[in-house]
């Protein structure tokens, strides 16, 4: 389990908007023969936002998917650069107005997409059964917004229960 934060930009038809994405998710993996371990991860993330005095639009990207990595082990520390592939759901509820009731008017862009997301992971050994865990990665998809990326790295602190 991992706490995931990152500073998004993104662009699409509504206009850019930026700010701070938060989220969580999770990994697994198994170790193959020589510097090679293969698993899944996944995660929901979620960008809120305000635009014209308007606030409650929303971004939230679920993806999950396949990973491969390499890794190094160094006495209590494990290095590991690998690539996630898979798939996700990008949902963009932008609020362009809203009335007296509750009533707003809305852009709903909500799509699946491929993803595509490079990792690098730096782990700490604190027992046999459990570790600590930091990671960055790059979410990219043809369908996140105009550009095909978050605009910048997600980064994840988190345990890791090891067998």
């Amino acid at each position: 389990m991992a706490v995931q934060a990152g500073y998004v930009s993104l662009e699409n038809s509504a206009g850019w908007f930026d700010g701070p994405m938060l989220g969580l998710g999770g990994r697994l993996h198994v170790y193959l023969p020589g510097p090679f371990r293969v698993g899944g991860g996944g995660a929901s993330v979620r960008l809120s936002y305000g635009h014209d005095g308007v606030d409650d639009s929303e971004v939230r990207i679920g993806y999950g998917g396949m990973t491969a990595e390499l890794t190094h082990r160094i006495s209590t520390w494990r290095f590991s650069a690998g690539m996630l592939a898979g798939g996700g759901r990008y949902r963009n509820v932008h609020v362009l107005s809203k009335e007296r009731g509750g009533t707003a008017n809305v852009l709903l862009d909500n799509r699946t997409t491929f993803l595509l997301a490079p990792l690098v992971t730096f782990e700490y050994m604190v027992s046999p059964a459990i570790s600590l865990m930091a990671m960055a990665d790059f979410l990219w998809g043809p369908d996140l917004g105009e550009r095909r990326h978050l605009g910048g790295p997600k980064l994840h602190a988190g345990i890791l229960f090891n067998r």
